[in-house]
């Protein structure tokens, strides 16, 4: 049998790589591949001052950034080397100063970004530029959310390496040290408040990205941007004279993206633009010069947020694109004719062939209200839209689709077009994804091609839904408003593997799953019986759906991972579930129940990782011999002070070999508590840490890395 000591490194990185941060926080839990799990699940960190993140055994993910303390962060930086993240943000910048003083490898060759977003007063900001002297380490990215005096301290043995600075506030006056001498390496510079044009002259002659607001000047103004610039989102304010507004940075000769936003004045300005352009984004069209073909050859990217607020006329505007086009993101008003009366109208031959699609967009995504007509017409086939790959429809109240879609379609989303017929889903024999979202799908019973494998429902009002695609793997459908499910209605096909019922109101499920179905998520629902789940199930999640509350389910034998967080299940509930008998599972979650006992002979001896945390547990406790395998143990905020105190006088605290991690924190343990945990479990050789909060033994982290084994000490480092 194939292991992942089997599985060349490559590959494991790109499975990892791609896995959403929720499951590597798991499978980092897990055997053998736990560890590099745990590598990429800490490649981006924040160290947030509040120590309810310092939690070992479940980590908060927030913005694709691990969430956990400056205790957490120095804990694991000490017993795992090799554990070293690309990026760690701090919340508070004193925590820099405190962790560079108490353990500066931590930070080595690590980018580090301090937020000034808490230190609002000038003695805290004076005090932290006191401290910073003392204990200099270099700052890559800097952000500041207020003036809050950052300016008036500033010097240089701070702003040398600073790569990346976000200004967000809008009352700063320092903006003459933005230059060179002040930021020699700075590459990224966000700007908030609204500036003169002749400030930007003096910004470091580095800059390769830049976020900006713009004074109106009111005549041709060319920005002495510096040249190096490769990415500009800028807006121009304060448009209201009669005056021409017009803006030069053609000779931005390295600028690739362009991001041209509403500066909500009662004019629009015009852009010239430079040639060497591949993406432009711009809120209206009007922004825009009238041939972009001949002046940016290279366009590969382009979106139109609105016309709108900026067209009056009957006929919409062209937009002329180069044949390098691959993808176009427009306003549905760009396809729209207006007549006298107000209605829409369909454009003629000539229309239709100067807005024709280049040969080689293969994204399109029309969205947007139609302001001044109350229908969008569309016809793909004269629009030329023969090898599209991708289609958004979205937000559009009122569209009418002339003819067939593009047969070519593999991934096709509708998002708000209560108009949209379902039935056009038949021939697109090439369709492998759909995603629908906000839409009245009602009795959704719809021939979908044999090619669809993964659909997804979101915020739907489904009465009813009947998918006969025969390749589907995947479905989803949350967010709804279902409450009922039931056989005669809800209908899915055999080969089903993974389901995700998250967030529908369900009450009772009464329906046929699919023989196959392997994963099956039900999380945030309400009070809910879920019938008799497929025996094949290996993986269940449903966090929050107070399954408790109703005679506990049967449980299929081949489960391996089991998550049941916050479902009011009782002694009682729990040991209806019979747990013990399946035989496979290795991940458990009950954390956030109501339990009060803990019983060995109600779990599975083949468990890696127990969490129990946020119960009631006050029952005698200690021995885990039976779980030889277990590696992460969580018992944290229960009742268990004296518990293994007790159980050491019998000789009870018993753990099995491979133990990597014990969280009893919260517990209002004893000394002998403590002491009876730490005298068993320094003598494990894979024992990465326990967390016994305060009453821990203050030489017990040296003592237990003494311990680690050769196995732990190759895989960290």
């Amino acid at each position: 049998m194939v292991g992942i000591k089997d599985i060349p490194d490559e590959v494991v990185d790109h499975m990892l790589n791609n896995m959403p941060l929720e499951e590597l926080d798991r499978v980092s839990n897990l055997p053998l591949i736990g560890p590099v799990a745990k590598r990429r699940l800490l490649k981006s960190v924040v160290v947030e001052p509040d120590e309810k993140y310092h939690n070992p055994i479940r980590t908060v993910i927030r913005n694709d950034f691990a969430v956990v303390s400056l205790t957490r962060y120095s804990r694991t930086c000490q017993m795992y080397p090799r554990i070293s993240p690309d990026e760690v943000r701090f919340l508070e910048p004193g925590d820099l100063i405190e962790l560079a003083r108490k353990n500066p490898k931590a930070i080595e060759n690590v980018k580090v970004e301090v937020m000034f977003t808490r230190l609002v007063f000038r003695p805290a900001i004076q005090k932290f530029f006191q401290e910073y002297k003392k204990t200099p380490v270099p700052i890559n990215s800097i952000c500041v959310e207020t003036d809050s005096h950052f300016f008036d301290f500033l010097e240089l043995n701070i702003t040398k390496e600073v790569e990346f600075l976000d200004l967000s506030g809008d009352s700063f006056s320092g903006f003459t040290k933005l230059s060179d001498p002040w930021f020699p390496k700075l590459t990224e510079l966000l700007v908030s408040k609204s500036l003169n044009p002749g400030v930007v002259g003096h910004f470091p002659h580095k800059l390769k990205l830049l976020r900006c607001k713009l004074h109106s000047t009111g005549h041709l103004t060319k920005l002495a941007l510096p040249e190096t610039l490769s990415e500009l989102w800028v807006a121009v304010e304060h448009i209201y004279g009669d005056w021409p507004h017009e803006w030069d940075i053609s000779h931005l000769g390295n600028l690739r993206k362009l991001v041209l936003l509403d500066g909500k004045g009662k004019h629009t300005p015009r852009w010239k633009l430079p040639p060497g352009l591949e993406e432009l984004e711009a809120s209206f069209c009007h922004m825009l010069p009238n041939d972009l073909a001949s002046i940016c050859p290279n366009l590969v990217e382009l979106e139109v947020t609105d016309i709108s607020k900026r067209f009056s006329g009957a006929t919409p505007p062209v937009l002329f694109v180069p044949e390098t086009l691959r993808t176009l993101k427009m306003h549905s008003s760009l396809i729209v004719r207006v007549q006298e009366d107000g209605k829409s109208g369909n454009l003629n031959d000539k229309e239709l062939k100067e807005r024709k699609l280049p040969a080689k967009v293969l994204e399109w995504r029309i969205s947007g209200k139609t302001r001044y007509a109350t229908v969008a017409r569309v016809d793909f086939e004269k629009l030329g839209c023969a090898d599209l790959s991708t289609l958004s429809l979205v937000d559009i109240p009122k569209l009418i689709i002339r003819g067939q879609l593009p047969r070519s379609l593999t991934i096709f989303t509708v998002n708000s077009v209560p108009t949209f017929k379902f039935e056009l889903l038949e021939s697109l024999e090439n369709l492998t994804k759909l995603t629908i979202v906000k839409m009245e799908c009602g009795d959704f019973t719809y021939s979908l091609p044999e090619s669809l494998t993964l659909p997804s429902f979101t915020e739907c009002h489904l009465t009813s839904l009947n998918v006969a695609a025969p390749n589907l793997t995947s479905l989803k459908v949350r967010r709804g408003t279902m409450g009922l499910m039931k056989k005669e209605t809800f209908v899915l096909p055999p080969g089903l593997r993974e389901l995700d019922l998250s967030s529908n109101e369900l009450i009772i499920i009464e329906i046929d799953y699919p023989p196959m179905l392997e994963t099956l998520k039900m999380n945030y629902n309400g009070s809910m019986s879920i019938g008799n789940l497929p025996q094949h199930l290996k993986t269940f999640e449903c966090r929050s759906s107070s399954l408790g509350s109703f005679t506990a389910p049967e449980l299929p034998r081949a489960l391996r991972v089991l998550d049941l967080d916050h479902n009011h299940f009782s002694d009682r509930t729990l040991r209806e579930l019979n747990l013990q008998e399946c035989s496979n599972l290795c991940w458990l979650n009950l954390s956030s129940n109501n339990i009060e006992t803990f019983n060995p002979d109600w779990f599975p001896q083949t468990l890696v990782y127990l969490d129990l945390e946020h119960n009631k547990i006050a029952s005698k406790i200690g021995d885990f011999s039976k779980f030889r395998g277990l590696k992460t143990l969580g018992l944290r905020l229960n009742k268990l002070r004296g518990r293994f105190e007790e159980a050491a006088k019998r000789n009870e605290v018993v753990f099995g070999d491979r133990i990597s991690i014990v969280n009893v924190e919260e517990n209002r343990l004893t000394k002998a508590d403590v002491a009876a945990l730490e005298n068993v479990l320094s003598k494990k050789p894979r024992l990465e840490k326990l967390y016994a909060g305060d009453d821990l033994g203050p030489n017990s982290i040296e003592a237990i890395c003494a311990q680690a084994d050769k196995r732990l000490k190759r895989l960290y480092g």
